[in-house]
């Protein structure tokens, strides 16, 4: 008996890891240090003139401890 089309089509997803939530270093940055966020952003923009690629590095982080770790020096206290 084949299966149902939508089970065929969750277990194709899961197959292909579509149905795993992408992290974002933004959005977890904006809910993490709230306010700070613009700020601590904008540190990083400022760095571009050092580093290139800085913004894309800061963009493509992965998990949480990856992206605390980073914005760690760009947090003025």
């Amino acid at each position: 008996m084949k299966k149902p089309l939508n089970e065929e089509f969750k277990r194709m997803q899961k197959l292909a890891g579509l149905n795993e939530q992408k992290f974002y270093s933004r959005d977890y940055v904006k809910q993490k240090y709230g306010n700070k966020a613009k700020e601590i952003e904008a540190n990083i923009e400022d760095e571009e003139d050092n580093n290139p690629n800085i913004f894309d590095l800061y963009t493509s982080l992965e998990t949480a401890e990856e992206t605390d770790d980073f914005v760690k020096g760009f947090i003025n206290d």
